[in-house]
């Protein structure tokens, strides 16, 4: 994976040679060039995308290498937590799985969930990119984990931005509470509890978002719903980050049918991850694919 060079903010020149001989030509030459695909408006979103592969932050530099560091010491953490499972899970089934109504009580390894479920670098800067260029007020997130998608948003707000982040599990929330104190920041607001009992309640009392990042219960139906929830509460020229749209074939066919909708102008397919740009009314329609990780 590309993503495996990209840990460390380093010598440019040696991770695009890198970068190179792991992406055919093709994909290369339109990731460099994706900006001048899109609309003035939204080249933001190619720009963040190059800069994340080559591995610039620009003064959030500082706050990634940080969060790359603390990646780390959750790598080696030997810590279980008792948690309460509402989304599809891993590829790797933990053996004391039992089920229990409409979720699992799994015991999770704090390294393995670290390893499975944080973002890998380049995509991390690449929602920190996105977050420092659209400078939100709001930014709502669908599954919290550990907190580093978090922390990567949280450190490229603006002052006025804040930051509401879902989890199911509170064990695992409490977790990353610990990590937004430990880096003094109070510009997130966690919400602990199933998705279709704590996302409606959310989207009653909050302003518009102006970013959302859905990365939990990777379920095709169960976001595709969420993402219909969301819609009429988003600002216009609204970003919505999709994480893991080829985890399944119902993740795939979610996303084929989102992208359908009258009001997405804007829809980038890169693999690992999808990007749309809500418009309602608008006459632009740009629907680009580059098969990157």
């Amino acid at each position: 994976m590309i993503s495996k060079f990209l840990i460390k903010v380093g010598n440019r020149s040696k991770w695009k040679k890198k970068l190179r001989s792991h992406l055919l030509k093709k994909s290369y030459d339109e990731l460099m060039t994706l900006s001048e695909h899109l609309p003035k408006n939204y080249s933001f979103l190619g720009l963040s995308l190059r800069d994340a592969f080559l591995g610039h932050a620009g003064k959030n530099t500082d706050a990634h290498i940080d969060i790359r560091l603390l990646q780390k010491q959750l790598f080696a953490s030997k810590k279980k937590l008792t948690v309460n499972d509402y989304g599809s899970g891993s590829w790797l089934r933990d053996r004391f799985s039992t089920d229990d109504g409409s979720y699992k009580t799994v015991i999770k390894r704090v390294n393995m969930m670290s390893w499975l479920s944080a973002k890998p670098p380049v995509w991390a800067l690449f929602l920190m990119n996105i977050v420092a260029a659209k400078q939100p007020k709001r930014v709502l997130e669908l599954g919290t984990n550990l907190g580093l998608s978090s922390l990567h948003i949280a450190s490229a707000l603006p002052e006025n931005g804040r930051l509401v982040t879902l989890e199911g599990a509170d064990s695992i929330a409490e977790v990353a509470k610990t990590h937004f104190k430990q880096f003094k920041h109070r510009n997130i607001d966690v919400v602990i509890g199933a998705f279709h009992d704590t996302l409606p309640k959310v989207l009653s009392k909050e302003e518009p978002f102006d970013v959302v990042f859905i990365d939990g219960h990777h379920n095709g139906d169960a976001t595709e719903r969420y993402f219909n929830q969301i819609k009429p509460f988003l600002s216009e020229d609204a970003v919505v980050i999709f994480d893991d749209i080829n985890w399944s074939k119902d993740m795939r066919k979610a996303w084929k049918t989102i992208i359908k909708q009258n009001e997405i102008c804007v829809s980038l397919d890169l693999f690992s991850m999808g990007v749309i740009v809500c418009h309602s009314g608008s006459n632009v329609k740009v629907h680009r694919r580059i098969k990157l990780i």
